[in-house]
């Protein structure tokens, strides 16, 4: 299972997850390893797109608004209204029982482990349950969002990275 973030203009447009530049590269990545989209479940933390493509609409607000039993994100708070996504994605992990799930960025991040960053310390390293909003007992792969990637194409360390990150995936589920 791969979780994203939130939709970004395609997304939203067509109603499904990594559709647009970041899916393209993503699948592009996967590809590269001999692992395509129908090897995924893919979904995202947010099923709909921030105005302004900015993650921190999801949280903030007043005392009464937000969702004081969630940890914080840089601080800031789920809003209340906003809970919702979380317990799609709950329900949807346990439909499809992922024998691995990769968390694609920051939000990810935080709604599986509840640290609001440091992507770049957690990267690559498989986990075997996480204590988030989101808890899981299953494997667990945080990496690089796709969207990040596409900003920093000509970082070369980089996106050796990121496709290290993606054969450790693909070693685990083949």
């Amino acid at each position: 299972m791969l979780v994203g973030e939130a939709f970004g203009v395609e997304e939203q447009k067509v109603g499904k997850p990594f559709v647009g530049k970041s899916g393209q590269l993503l699948i592009e990545a996967a590809n590269s390893v001999g692992l395509s989209r129908d090897d995924f479940y893919i979904t995202n933390i947010f099923m709909e797109k921030p105005p302004d493509n900015d993650i921190n609409y999801f949280f903030g607000g007043f005392k009464h608004d937000i969702c004081e039993n969630i940890p914080a994100y840089h601080g800031k708070f789920l809003l209340k209204k906003f809970e919702f996504h979380l317990d799609r994605l709950k329900k949807e992990i346990e439909e499809n029982s992922p024998e691995l799930i990769i968390s694609l960025g920051n939000v990810p991040l935080w709604a599986f482990t509840s640290s609001s960053g440091g992507i770049t310390k957690t990267r690559g390293k498989l986990l075997k349950e996480t204590y988030g909003p989101v808890k899981l007992k299953t494997n667990y792969l945080p990496t690089y969002h796709p969207s990040y990637m596409l900003r920093n194409r000509g970082n070369i360390q980089l996106n050796k990275n990121w496709i290290d990150d993606i054969l450790i995936a693909k070693d685990y589920i083949r």
